[in-house]
């Protein structure tokens, strides 16, 4: 008598060879479009694509972004904790991962304006510009203000801010998020009235292919294509070209997305550079998606300075 097949058995009957056909099964395993996960094969290696694949399909940590314009890290913690609230902290206590389940607003110290919500992949890109008090700094694309909140506090809300976006009602989130959090260095200004000024730092987070913040942006790996990342290329240098016109001499650019695609990321500054000499590359750093302890999405920041 012939018996059943458990459902493990017959499901791996239908996958590819993961030795013969490894962007195939890990396609299919992980439900990513193939050629995309041939990219990062090629990129990355077998076992980093294993593990971009996995960390594209976790369920992503709430991470949180201390305040340091109304609390402290130790006092935020504190009153989390007192709360019930459990957490993990970063070492260098920039971020709180929320292990508790429960809605965000609701949290003590969210209508205060203690926190924000940020993976610390998103927070990289602030951290390698350092901008410093006393300097004019450009949000290019600023909606929906976490990063610009972000320069606020870094600089003690001692710097001049101009955020703008081409979005106008996305904007208006960025209102939101300044007000929440009583900054009072950002100036917000419309796309098109932004006229020719010039600034110490730019900061130019890009709209991109999202595919380092897969496990968020689930729709996402439906729609991203080889085509559609060719289009978002030549909007990212447009912008890019925009920013290098508004930065000062001997100023920075910090250009940066949530995308682990070289030819959004390396490839893209690297062909810009050749083609503005006025520019270097100071720096440069790449953040895969981790689903380690501490989880993390994936993303893109350098900076550039002009000479």
């Amino acid at each position: 008598m012939q018996t059943a097949s458990t459902g493990s058995e017959f499901d791996t009957d239908f996958l590819p060879d993961c030795r013969l056909r490894p962007a195939a099964y890990l396609s299919t395993v992980f439900s990513l479009p193939e050629w995309l996960v041939t990219d990062w094969l090629d990129e990355f290696g077998e076992e980093a694509a294993r593990q971009i694949c996995l960390a594209s399909n976790r369920k992503p940590s709430v991470t949180i972004r201390p305040n340091k314009l109304r609390t402290t890290t130790g006092a935020l913690v504190g009153k989390l904790e007192q709360a019930g609230i459990e957490l993990d902290i970063t070492a260098d206590g920039s971020a709180l991962r929320v292990r508790s389940p429960q809605a965000i607003s609701q949290l003590p110290g969210f209508v205060e304006g203690e926190f924000t919500v940020q993976d610390v992949a998103a927070s990289q890109a602030v951290r390698l510009l350092d901008p410093q008090p006393g300097r004019t700094i450009l949000d290019l694309c600023a909606a929906p203000g976490v990063k610009t909140t972000q320069l606020a506090e870094a600089t003690g809300d001692s710097a001049t801010i101009v955020a703008t976006d081409i979005n106008r009602r996305r904007l208006e989130k960025v209102k939101e998020n300044i007000a929440r959090l009583g900054v009072k260095s950002v100036d917000i200004v419309r796309y098109e009235e932004l006229g020719d000024s010039t600034f110490d730092c730019v900061l130019l987070d890009v709209p991109c292919s999202n595919t380092g913040v897969l496990a968020r942006r689930i729709e996402a790996r439906y729609r991203v294509s080889q085509e559609s990342i060719q289009a978002l290329t030549d909007i990212q240098g447009d912008l890019l070209n925009s920013a290098a016109a508004r930065v000062k001499p001997r100023g920075r650019i910090c250009y940066s997305t949530c995308s682990i695609q070289k030819a959004e990321n390396g490839e893209l500054v690297g062909d810009f550079l050749k083609r503005n000499h006025t520019l270097e590359l100071e720096s440069e750093e790449l953040t895969l998606p981790s689903a380690g302890h501490f989880d993390c999405d994936g993303g893109y920041a350098a900076i550039l300075v002009k000479k």
